[in-house]
């Protein structure tokens, strides 16, 4: 076999023979003496493809050579413990076998995604220090602020009253050791789309020239603040609901005056506070942030951190949880207002006035006849809201035959 050699530690290479008689080789280098000795001290690299064999010797010079075939054909000849090459090289270069490592690599693919990333996404999301939460929901607040609320309109004592209700009767029924507190704002009446629109600026993708990329960023915040519309006295705004990672419950002022009763606005908080004790809204960002927490994980850099900050703020605003989070808060809530003497249905009712607002006469009734809301789809996006109205109504008929008892 013609090829090359290479001195140890070098990358200087002289033409070269390797000649094999049984079970030993001559190796013929130009201008040095020949070498001979067992085949079986050799060490083969694998065969991939037409890609050139590696023969490494004793001493770590190395023999190089495009002549697959012979090689192949040696390794088979004597058995060297080497000759897996033959088969990695059947495997690698037979349709069939491509074909099934190809639905292997989609199935184990799959099964990581489906399974895997949910995961490891709910070990590191519970790993994750209170102090982080802290400042991922600080930092999140600060951008909503900016560019999507208002402060709130409800009076001080309103605040208060709502505020002690909640400290009251809904924290002590929660499981963990979160410090819970509502936060008041004024969420003003916009496209929805707009909204959206505004939020992707929290998802862009990084200008490679960090000053031009910081300059356009607070041109567009400095146009969104001049695009919200002003507080307007006689509306109160979009009714919505989202909690922070840190325990810290925002809740607009159109929520407020869309619920009718204080055991409706019960229910959206519990049904929140359900999100926050699964740290749902820290699994959703981590499964879409694995690459960046996968630094965090593996050499501890917390500026992989950054990647939660920036896409929290849209994610919050519209509650992209997964259909199994949203059951579970759901049954978080139902099972803490059954044990608070909190009849279920409260939920089911405000539920549905959420899917209807903003909705015109004819997309309601479009709705009733099974479309889906928009605000359904984009705002609230809870999914399945008819069934998720039908569980309330199974919890509240529990609910009354404990109390008839």
């Amino acid at each position: 076999m013609q090829g090359f050699w290479y001195a140890p530690h070098s990358s200087a290479r002289l033409p070269a023979e390797l000649t094999f008689k049984q079970e030993r080789y001559i190796l013929i280098v130009e201008g040095q003496a020949p070498k001979t000795a067992s085949a079986h001290d050799l060490k083969f690299s694998d065969r991939i493809g037409n890609i050139a064999r590696k023969v490494t010797f004793n001493d770590g010079s190395l023999f190089e050579t495009n002549d697959n075939v012979a090689m192949d054909a040696w390794l088979d000849q004597i058995e060297h413990k080497d000759n897996r090459s033959q088969v990695l090289h059947v495997l690698e270069s037979r349709w069939r076998w491509i074909g099934l490592a190809l639905i292997a690599t989609i199935v184990i693919v799959w099964a990581s995604i489906r399974f895997g990333l949910p995961w490891g996404s709910e070990k590191l999301a519970y790993a994750l220090p209170d102090k982080a939460n802290q400042w991922i929901a600080e930092g999140a607040m600060d951008s909503l602020d900016e560019v999507m609320f208002e402060p709130s309109q409800l009076s001080t004592a309103k605040q208060a009253e709502l505020q002690q209700h909640f400290q009251t009767k809904l924290v002590p029924l929660q499981d963990g050791q979160y410090k819970y507190k509502l936060l008041f704002r004024y969420m003003p009446e916009r496209d929805i789309v707009d909204i959206l629109n505004d939020l992707d600026i929290f998802n862009e993708e990084e200008n490679k020239d960090e000053d031009e990329n910081n300059t356009k960023h607070e041109e567009k915040i400095e146009a969104i603040k001049k695009s919200k519309p002003p507080v307007d006295p006689n509306n109160p705004g979009i009714a919505n609901a989202f909690a922070l990672p840190s325990g810290e419950i925002v809740v607009t002022d159109g929520l407020v005056a869309l619920a009718k009763n204080q055991a409706e606005i019960d229910s959206v908080l519990l049904h929140e506070m359900g999100h926050v004790e699964y740290r749902h809204s820290l699994r959703q960002l981590i499964e879409s942030s694995a690459l960046s927490l996968g630094v965090l994980l593996v050499v501890g850099d917390p500026s992989a951190l950054n990647s939660l900050l920036i896409g929290l703020p849209t994610f919050l605003v519209n509650n992209h949880y997964s259909r199994a989070h949203e059951s579970e808060a759901d049954d978080y809530a139902f099972n803490k207002m059954t044990k608070a003497k909190m009849d279920p249905i409260a939920f089911s009712n405000i539920m549905d006035r959420l899917e209807k607002q903003g909705l015109t006469e004819a997309e309601i009734k479009d709705r009733e006849a099974g479309g889906e809301s928009k605000l359904g789809k984009y705002l609230s996006s809870h999914p399945n809201t008819t069934e998720r109205m039908e569980k309330s109504k199974h919890y509240s008929d529990i609910y009354k035959q404990q109390t008839a008892h």
